[in-house]
């Protein structure tokens, strides 16, 4: 039996390490998800349902019966009903097209970043 080398792990394009100088105390994790309008329509429906649903709701975030639903007030709704990373998780069920995620480590005492990346779908 021949054994063969393994291949040696490559470091993802847009990922970044640096080694901090100072114990870690507090850190703070921000991601980010940039995601396209990639069916209004759909997205408008949404918020139609969830302000009927919840009108009460909806008024908090500045619905009324009288409103035009648009796109940014049906994505309002939609944010305030479900947490960020289920609405990135099913962007395709609100008419929503998922084009990136940044994740961004940083020490909380100095801001220094400690760990960086950046993935697009299908990576």
């Amino acid at each position: 039996m021949t054994a063969l080398p393994l291949p040696r792990q490559r470091r993802a394009p847009f990922l970044t390490f640096s080694t901090p100088h100072q114990p870690l105390t507090a850190v703070t994790v921000t991601e980010t998800t940039q995601v396209l309008v990639a069916d209004p329509g759909r997205l408008i429906r949404h918020g139609r349902k969830l302000a009927k649903a919840d009108p009460a709701r909806a008024a908090q975030h500045g619905w009324t019966p009288r409103t035009p639903m648009t796109e940014s007030l049906a994505l309002t709704l939609l944010l305030a009903e479900a947490d960020p990373a289920e609405v990135a998780e099913q962007a395709g069920t609100y008419g929503l097209l998922m084009t990136s995620v940044h994740t961004l480590a940083t020490r909380t005492n100095d801001d220094s970043t400690i760990y960086e990346s950046e993935t697009t779908p299908g990576d």
